[in-house]
Formats: structure tokens, sequence, C-alpha cells
């Protein structure tokens, strides 16, 4: 699955939730490239998220990442935690 070059604001929950295993299953081989996320809660990840690439991405300063467990509003700790987003940027 691909999830490329959206734009994606003001959402009431999480702007992308990926990886949570709805019904065991897990999200293989996404690629989140080239969206824009402005809201005040960015992104969920979950654990079942094998093969993920997510790059590219632009972020709305201040806003909330969450990589089970661990919830941070600091872009450094969320690409260490998750390796993702190497060449995203917070805006």
């Amino acid at each position: 699955m691909q999830v490329l070059d959206n734009r994606i604001e003001d959402t009431d929950g999480y702007g992308m939730m990926l990886g949570l295993g709805a019904n065991g299953a897990p999200s293989q081989e996404l690629e989140v490239v080239g969206n824009e996320v402005r809201t005040e809660k960015l992104v969920r990840l979950g654990r079942q998220r094998p093969g993920l690439r997510m790059d590219g991405n632009r972020y709305e300063s201040g806003g909330l990442f969450k990589a089970e467990p661990v919830e941070t509003r600091d872009f450094e700790r969320w690409k260490r935690e998750t390796g993702a987003d190497r060449a995203s940027r917070v805006q």
C-alpha cells in the first residue's frame, strides 16, 4: 500500500495511524512518502509495520508523534525511535 503526496489537516485524532494491526494483520511494505500533515496529533505508529518506508514528509511544528508506547513532540526523538522519516522535516 502507498500513501503518497497527500495533505492531511485539522483532524480530530491522529492525521495518520499506521501499523496498528487491525484484526491481527500487519501493515506490510507500507510506503508513506511526500505527505504534509498539519494537525495537533500527527502520526501514530503501531508495532505491526514490517518493511515500512516513511520519508520525505512534512509535519506541523509542535505536533504529537506516537510510536507505541512512546509519545513525543521531539521530531529527532521520533526519528530515533522509529527509524523512519530520515529526510522528512518539521515546518
